[in-house]
């Protein structure tokens, strides 16, 4: 027979060991060609570590990048081809006793080297501030390796005095590549559009609306 232990009568290790322990995997990610996979692994001190393992050789998975900023969070890591890994990363600001949560993706070579941000940024012109980084809604288009297609929140623009024309504001689509970070317009932004889904062979064939009204 078994019986329950309270929990007052157990010792803090004891009880961080059952209940405290951080999970050994995050999240873990397969390179297109079979032969990496990535991993995200919780650190010691609070962080996250990305490891790359090569199935192809013999040996431990290697460090390539750490996080180790406690406000910061490195969420998940996918490869958009075997040589680029895709991530994102999570921050918490506190303004005034109010917590505000932003994402931003980053492009990166497989050994950690040549760090880019994927997210797009926004000019100086811009109204107002994104939290949300965008999405990755399709990562394999035909014909394009390299390529993905990617959500993005765009910004009203203050044009006053200016020959710069707004492209909106909303939800959009773009076609973003992971290296070069350049960056084409596949759907207009929209300020009812929620949510975009893929076919999964590069075309945008579902939108996801949220009905607004002035108030």
């Amino acid at each position: 027979a078994a019986f329950a232990v309270p929990a007052a009568s157990q010792d803090a290790s004891t009880l961080a060991q059952k209940f405290g322990a951080l999970e050994s995997i995050r999240q873990l990610s397969m390179s297109p060609g079979g032969n990496y996979v990535s991993i995200v692994a919780p650190d010691k001190s609070g962080g996250q570590i990305l490891y790359l393992a090569d199935l192809s050789a013999p040996g431990l998975p290697k460090a390539i990048m750490r996080q180790g900023q406690l406000d910061q969070q490195l969420r998940w890591c996918e490869f958009a081809t075997d040589t680029r890994l895709v991530c994102m990363v999570t921050l918490q600001v506190d303004e005034g006793g109010q917590t505000l949560n932003f994402s931003r993706l980053f492009s990166m070579a497989t050994d950690g080297s040549d760090v880019k941000q994927l997210s797009a940024r926004n000019g100086g012109r811009s109204l107002g501030r994104v939290f949300y980084g965008g999405g990755i809604i399709d990562w394999d288009l035909p014909g394009k390796p390299g390529k993905v297609l990617m959500t993005r929140v765009f910004l009203p623009q203050d044009t006053s005095g200016s020959n710069i024309r707004s492209k909106g504001e909303g939800l959009g689509v773009e076609e973003v590549d992971v290296t070069t970070l350049t960056r084409k317009l596949v759907e207009k932004p929209r300020p009812e559009a929620s949510e975009y889904i893929s076919d999964g062979h590069g075309n945008v064939r579902i939108m996801g609306i949220t009905a607004r009204d002035p108030d």
